[in-house]
């Protein structure tokens, strides 16, 4: 400590001398520190800010974005993580490092929380981005045509409008983990982290892809009717022990096994025994066929490898065409079975056609339930899917799986998936709009529950319809009971095969049209669940016409209203999770990341 000396004339009492004193010390103390401090930012000041950005439909994106942004800052290099949702051109074109994190999911398309940036960014006014250095981690799946679509596509817009490229963009399958670690680790380097060893984190939460916890299955009860043409199960997971803590909007995602009679005919079919093992592992061909691969769905690649033993002309002239319309329209409700009775000699060694496979992955699952009423219980909805090809059925991979689960034996792998861009509103006075036909109605269900045991005051507005209100109105009492409890503020029901003209959700949509108007301008938020192909599409559109007629508004202003709602984020559409019915039906995948 510096002590202050004063002359000895100096008019000072001792005490105020002493207190003086200490003034001066604490004074030059502060400078001390704060000349310390300047010295160990000298290095991060010379330093540009990088700024991170993901889009995401599940979470991975995010977490990954979050694991470069950690590993940034562990080696003192200024950063910030973003949702490109926030993200405007006016700021981007300021910006001088950015580090995109980006999904695809669909056919080739951005996430939701990414599609107005994109939308903005490649508008024909788009921004020079001459002054931004960028890098661009992308994520998808290869047993999907469009591969890292999203990724590929704000890779090349970003260098049309004059990006600099910090490092080649990185595209990562579903194994994503070793992959990005490594493009991580470069990126950090260039950056200028002094961490020779940088790695991301595979997730934060303590079950995962790598590690899933194994839960058991307490109840499976059939919710449609006898006579219904669906077969939609209720299922209660039981997570007791895991630590797992989950929201309302999250996802759960489950790892399914292939069916038997499935694997024992593709064995059949190649000429290998049931009991024979593979070499290599010392595990039976029917266990590694069971547990490993996917043998549901034939994709384009699997094609190409296996058409040299198909002998098919028709399949020959397909892949040559290059056209997606025509091959899924072939392909329509074909398994691999399907592809290699094409043959009806094939041969081909397993090894071979094991290696012409992808792996077997787990399906994502709207979570029914919120932990506020339910501590330690996972609920999910599940519509089984069977259907009949040249005379064979056909089953859905997991939801088959889960149907035949006998409750408290079976065991089933899961882990969770946050859904940031999926939440209610914080105010809990605020309304909501809730458009969910089916198995649609899942996370709505959630959404009641967690809004009740929080004693929200927020309005609720449910609209729902499946084929028959006899066979197919699920969860009929529960929200029967939420109605009559006053939780449920308006009901909305479509069914329809109850009468001669058909009535869906879309139709209660345009009926109700001035009130739901009245309930945006009032500060509403507004999500849909359900068939992504169609319905939610149709629903978005009717949202559009109702806004235009009801708000006086010409098309333009209408559709610039309906972008305000997402811009402020009160539309929500997490249709694309309704995964697996769509990609056994359809073929027309829409697995998210």
């Amino acid at each position: 400590m510096k002590i202050a000396n004063f002359p000895k004339d100096a008019p000072f009492t001792e005490d105020q001398k002493s207190w003086i004193s200490g003034f001066i010390s604490g004074f030059n103390t502060r400078i001390e520190e704060q000349n310390v401090a300047i010295g160990d930012d000298k290095d991060k000041k010379n330093q540009d800010h990088i700024d991170i950005f993901y889009g995401t439909q599940t979470g991975t994106s995010e977490n990954l974005a979050e694991d470069i942004f950690t590993n940034l800052s562990k080696n003192n290099i200024s950063a910030s993580n973003t949702c490109l949702s926030e993200l405007s051109l006016d700021k981007l074109k300021k910006i001088k490092k950015a580090i995109f994190v980006i999904s695809t999911y669909g056919e080739g398309e951005m996430p939701d929380n990414a599609q107005l940036f994109w939308s903005d960014l490649s508008s024909t006014t788009a921004p020079s981005m001459e002054n931004v250095e960028y890098a661009v981690l992308a994520l998808g799946d290869t047993s999907y045509e469009e591969f890292c679509a999203a990724g590929k596509l704000l890779d090349l817009r970003m260098e049309q409008l004059g990006g600099k490229r910090i490092l080649e963009r990185i595209d990562c399958d579903v194994d994503y983990e070793e992959k990005s670690s490594i493009w991580i680790s470069e990126l950090g380097k260039i950056l200028g982290s002094k961490d020779e060893n940088v790695k991301n984190d595979i997730s934060k939460e303590k079950w995962n892809r790598k590690n899933p916890f194994s839960a058991t299955i307490t109840k499976n009860i059939l919710l449609s009717g006898k006579d219904s043409n669906k077969e939609i199960r209720h299922y209660e997971i039981d997570i007791d022990g895991s630590n797992i803590d989950y929201e309302v909007g999250d996802s759960i995602n489950v790892f399914p096994f292939n069916d038997d009679k499935l694997v024992d005919a593709i064995l059949s079919k190649l000429n290998v025994g049931k009991q024979e093992v593979c070499e290599k592992s010392t595990r039976s061909y029917f266990n590694i066929l069971k547990y490993d691969f996917e043998i549901s769905v034939p994709t384009k690649n699997f094609l190409k490898k296996i058409e040299p033993f198909l002998n098919n002309e028709e399949i020959s002239e397909l892949l040559k065409t290059e056209s997606k319309d025509k091959l899924n329209s072939y392909l329509y409700g074909m398994d691999i079975l399907d592809i290699l009775d094409l043959n009806k000699n094939i041969n081909i060694e397993i090894s071979n056609f094991l290696n012409f496979l992808t792996p077997l992955q787990h399906r994502a699952y709207s979570i029914a339930s919120s932990q506020k009423v339910h501590n330690n219980k996972i609920e999910i909805t599940v519509s089984t899917v069977r259907w009949t090809f040249k005379d064979r059925i056909h089953n859905g991979v997991c939801s088959n799986f889960l149907s035949k689960s006998d409750t408290s034996l079976q065991k089933v792998n899961i882990f969770l998936s946050k859904n940031n861009s999926f939440r209610l509103p914080e105010n809990d006075n605020v309304p909501i709009i809730m458009v969910g036909p089916g198995t649609g109605l899942a996370p709505f269900k959630a959404f009641l529950e967690d809004r009740e045991a929080r004693k929200a005051q927020g309005k609720n507005w449910l609209f729902f319809g499946d084929q028959t209100e006899k066979h197919d109105f699920i969860y009929k009492d529960i929200l029967i009971g939420m109605k009559e409890r006053g939780l449920i503020t308006n009901l909305s029901l479509a069914f329809s095969r109850d009468q001669k003209e058909k009535i869906y959700v879309q139709n209660k949509l345009d009926e109700n049209g001035a009130d739901i108007f009245n309930w945006l301008e009032d500060g509403a938020y507004f999500y849909i669940c359900g068939d992504a192909q169609k319905m939610a599409k149709d629903v978005e559109k009717s949202l559009e016409l109702l806004i235009k007629k009801n708000g006086n508004f010409s098309d333009d202003e209408a559709k610039n209203y309906l972008t305000e709602l997402k811009r402020q984020k009160r539309f929500h559409n997490i249709s694309a999770k309704m995964v697996e019915v769509m990609r056994l039906i359809s073929l027309r995948v829409v697995r998210p990341f």
